[in-house]
This record gives C-alpha cells, structure tokens and sequence, in this order.
C-alpha cells in the first residue's frame, strides 16, 4: 500500500474507512438483512392495499414482479449473510481480512440492491433489465470472492 493510499486512510475519509473497516463484513450483512426486511414489509404492504383485487396478482404485473424480486433476494441472503457472518467471526479471531473478501463483501452487498432496483423496474415477462443481469453477476462474483476469503 502506497504512502498516500495509508494518509487517505487515516485521513477521515469516510468511503475508506468504510472499504478498510475490519468490521466490513458485518456492515454488508447488516445491508443485507436490512434489503431482506425491506422488501418483505413492501410485499406485506402491497398485499394489503390490493386487498381482493386478484386482477392486481396475474402474472406479468409490478406486483408478480416484486414479489418475485423479493423471494430471489431472500433465496441468496441466508447463504450470504452466513458466509459474511462467518468471516466477521474469523475477521475478530485473528484472520486478517482480505482484498477478496472485502471486494467480495462488497460485491454481494450491492450486487444485490443493483438486482433489486433492476428486477423491479422489469416490465414485462420477455424482456430482462440489464441492471438485472449486472446485479446477479455481482452477487455471484462476490460470493466467489468470499469463498476464496475462507
């Protein structure tokens, strides 16, 4: 690390402290977990203002397409969330925390709110948003990363 890369760091700059933080691994957890609830209080509220309008439920509408958002989101969150748990847990015992992981963390972390904003913003069955694609690639790629990290 260069000589002015390490003043940076102790400079107060809140985006590397962030990115340098041994504590990272629990920042993205907490983001993930806080994606997770989110998205299920906004199923729970849609649910209630449709209310019986089954019409609201059929596939193809911004309903269907958040609810299924919301179910891919919670379908990778315990895996990673796990996973990010786990190297914090490493991280507090001695192991140092490596550029993998932090990229790694990094990359689920907003891989998975890119694929939210993209899977919720599709508007019809036949076409996939490219924020979709990226965010999927990006949650992948850093669940690799992390991986490596162990």
């Amino acid at each position: 690390m260069s000589l002015t890369a390490l003043k940076l760091a102790n400079a107060g700059n809140p985006v590397s402290k962030f990115i340098n933080s041994p504590k990272l691994p629990l920042y993205a957890a907490t983001g993930l977990a806080t994606l997770h609830f989110v998205l299920a209080f906004n199923i729970t509220r849609l649910r209630i203002a449709i209310g019986k309008n089954t019409d609201a439920l059929k596939p193809g509408t911004p309903f269907d397409f958040s609810r299924r958002t919301q179910l891919n989101v919670a379908e990778y969150t315990g895996s990673l969330l796990a996973l990010l748990v786990f190297i914090q847990y490493k991280t507090d015992n001695g192991s140092e925390l490596s550029r993998f992981g932090r990229f790694g963390a990094l990359l689920s972390l907003f891989g998975s709110y890119i694929f939210t904003y993209g899977y919720s913003s599709q508007q019809t069955q036949g076409e996939t948003p490219p924020l979709r694609v990226v965010g999927a690639v990006s949650r992948y790629i850093g669940f690799a990363l992390m991986c490596i990290q162990l």
